[in-house]
């Protein structure tokens, strides 16, 4: 489980296929500290296992249905979001994340609104169904708030502090994002659709 926060970023500089798997090694510093191997950790908000890792670097190890689902089969050398598993006596400042991507979104609008910035995100209709204004959703694992809803799109506002500290500032139109909804939205969905079919 994570909350949205992310820790460090850091970026891609090798990925070679290892038997049925891809590993991916990372140039990251500051996140190692308590480290060990086996530990989950989300990269662009996908849960993934760490393998080996140093100082300055961090290896996982994805499959390839994993890789054509999310953004990180397209990763060159973008900026790459990290943080890792939550515990039970940190604070909670994002949103329960689980690191479970649910599709992925394409950037269409960029604009810039003083020192903000204002992303609108096309997603399939499924997760934009799944979606509340105000609400909370994982864009590349960042715990956002969601401004404002579209048919085929939704719009997210990025403060400057988020700018410097995640992805964001790099992304362009174009660029693809994992999306994870809310899981809270998920089981209202859930709970709602089961109670339909029940009361015919």
């Amino acid at each position: 489980m994570f909350t949205g926060i992310i820790e460090k970023t850091g970026t891609l500089v090798s990925k070679k296929a290892k038997g049925k798997v891809v590993r991916l090694r990372f140039a990251v510093e500051g996140i190692q500290d308590d480290m060990k191997l086996g530990d989950s950790l989300a990269c662009n908000g996908v849960c993934l296992t760490v393998i080996d890792f140093g100082p300055d670097f961090i290896e996982v190890d994805v499959v390839d249905a994993t890789l054509k689902a999310t953004s990180l089969g397209k990763l060159v050398r973008r900026r790459t979001n990290f943080e890792r598993a939550l515990r039970l006596s940190d604070r909670l400042g994002g949103h329960m994340v689980q690191g479970h991507v649910d599709g992925t979104g394409k950037i269409i609008r960029k604009i810039k609104k003083g020192k903000n910035v204002e992303l609108h995100i096309k997603a399939d209709k499924k997760i934009i169904s799944e979606l509340v204004a105000k609400g909370s959703i994982a864009v590349d694992g960042i715990s956002l708030t969601i401004q404002s809803l579209a048919k085929d799109f939704f719009v997210i506002a990025i403060i400057p502090h988020t700018l410097q500290e995640t992805n964001m500032s790099g992304l362009k139109v174009g660029d693809v994002v994992n999306l994870e909804v809310d899981i809270l939205s998920k089981y209202v969905r859930t709970y709602v659709q089961e109670a339909m079919k029940r009361n015919g």
